[in-house]
């Protein structure tokens, strides 16, 4: 149940201020809760969300991650938060498999942008980590034409196809300070840039506490 969902995600230690917006990461468990004998086959396309004792919970269940659709003709596909390539969609309903989207909603409006933005003849930039889901998934709405950018030295270096101009997105979870530097550096080589600062509102409020945080303590430990 999603009760139980419930008391899983208490289980974490997070602050009193931060649960509100943190709970909302796991409407996607909430998704396959409700979907567990409902859906006479269910499937998880990869890990739903970064938290073991729910996701361990689920599988115990008879939810199944699977990694591709590899000889899938039937039952339901639970699309994880970080989300997932255009491609996939596809393939799932060619498969006629029914599709839960647990796609955190920070991630899928990315998804609109790059879509919309590179059907206008815009070029496409992500800055964030190339081998993330999240990125990689991203990639996908944008026919896996963009320019993907790591950090500052991959923004000074990487060859950037001459364009009009580019729509620059960024991972949810990136650092906006490095965010901001990369963003700097295209700048100041001359790339003509609309910019979507997509940054989650909950990460960056955790980035800004943890900055100021750290201001008052002789030492910090973060974990996790």
């Amino acid at each position: 149940t999603y009760e139980r969902a419930q008391e899983l995600v208490k289980d974490q230690i997070i602050s009193r201020q931060e649960y509100e917006q943190i709970y909302k990461d796991y409407e996607t468990a909430k998704l396959a809760y409700e979907a567990i004998g409902v859906e006479p086959k269910l499937y998880s396309y990869g890990q739903l969300i970064h938290n073991k004792t729910v996701t361990d919970d689920l599988a115990s269940k008879g939810l199944e991650i699977v990694e591709n659709l590899d000889g899938l003709t039937e039952g339901t596909l639970l699309i994880r938060s970080h989300g997932v390539g255009k491609a996939l969609y596809d393939e799932a309903e060619a498969k006629g498999l029914k599709i839960l989207d647990g796609t955190c909603p920070f991630v899928k409006k990315i998804h609109n942008i790059v879509h919309e933005k590179l059907a206008n003849g815009m070029g496409i930039i992500i800055v964030g980590d190339g081998t993330h889901p999240e990125v990689i998934g991203i990639n996908g709405w944008c026919e896996n034409a963009a320019v993907i950018l790591e950090d500052e030295e991959a923004a000074k270096t990487k060859e950037i196809p001459e364009k009009d101009r580019y729509a620059v997105v960024v991972q949810t979870t990136f650092r906006q300070a490095k965010f901001d530097k990369i963003l700097e550096i295209l700048q100041d080589r001359g790339i003509n840039m609309e910019i979507h600062n997509t940054i989650c509102s909950a990460t960056e409020k955790r980035q800004t506490e943890a900055e100021e945080l750290s201001k008052t303590v002789d030492k910090m430990i973060v974990i996790g």
